[in-house]
């Protein structure tokens, strides 16, 4: 799970902030079956704009049609980030509901599975075109 994006690096310590927080802006994810491959339609949902929802955790708005249900993982597809997070889990959807003001879409509430400030240690990852 990504819990959350190096922010700063200093000689003895490294600051991460959290993928919900408002300052990581618009990332770029896909929304899939939590069980890919058991009848629950097809293996990408949706793809979707995610940003924080300012009380710890993230938003996004979806097709009515694309069969988004509480459960399904949302995933990192964001080229803006290290290639090497592509495809780790963002969070998980916890409710979708009908828009008024936007009725062929839905709003998607997500929340992390993992929250950085639970963690004891946390593994850093980094590819060779971004250095960390």
């Amino acid at each position: 799970d990504i819990v959350g994006r190096v922010s700063r690096v200093g000689m003895t310590r490294i600051e991460v902030r959290p993928s919900t927080h408002a300052d990581e802006g618009l990332i770029r994810a896909a929304i899939v079956p939590s069980h890919p491959g058991r009848k629950h339609g097809p293996p990408l949902r949706a793809e979707a704009l995610v940003r924080s929802d300012y009380s710890g955790g993230l938003y996004a708005e979806v097709s009515a049609q694309s069969g988004v249900i509480v459960g399904d993982l949302v995933i990192l597809d964001d080229p803006s980030w290290p290639a090497v997070g592509s495809g780790l889990v963002l969070g998980v959807v916890v409710r979708t509901a009908p828009m008024d003001a936007a009725p062929l879409r839905h709003a998607v509430s997500i929340m992390p599975r993992k929250q950085i400030r639970d963690l004891a240690r946390v593994v850093l990852l980094a590819s060779p075109e971004q250095p960390q």
